[in-house]
């Protein structure tokens, strides 16, 4: 949790410098990729560690710029709607996704969880890359 409290405002400023939409394909590029090196540098401390120090707040980060979309896209009541609808969301996601993610662990055994983490931030990646964006978001 630490990593990700001082990655925060480096990923902030490139969203907000560079383009919300590129950081967004960015940290789930390096989300993915960390996901595919995970299995083979969890044996040891000294390439775990780092992985996760990059890792964490790459996968965390895009929650905070869900949030960015959100504040900027919508305004006022909608804002409000749209920010409860965002917050009920991933309240499900909470709920089904480690129930579902155990069953591809139960499948596959303990490579299943990076695997299921990289999909997920797969699909997000091609949603990000395919979807039209507002001239507001870049």
């Amino acid at each position: 949790m630490g990593c990700s409290a001082v990655f925060q405002l480096p990923i902030d400023t490139l969203a907000d410098r560079w383009s919300r939409r590129g950081t967004l394909l960015l940290l789930c590029a390096v989300t993915i990729a960390g996901a595919a090196l995970l299995p083979s540098l969890a044996g040891s401390r000294l390439t775990l560690w780092p992985l996760l120090f990059v890792w964490g707040p790459a996968s965390r980060g895009v929650y905070t710029l869900a949030l960015i979309e959100l504040g900027t896209t919508f305004e006022g009541a909608a804002l409000v709607a749209d920010n409860a609808g965002f917050a009920v969301m991933w309240g499900f996601g909470g709920l089904l996704g480690p129930p579902l993610v155990g069953l591809v662990l139960h499948g596959t055994g303990p490579r299943g969880l990076p695997a299921a983490l990289g999909a997920i931030y797969a699909m997000l990646f091609l949603v990000a890359a395919l979807r039209r964006w507002p001239a507001m978001a870049r």
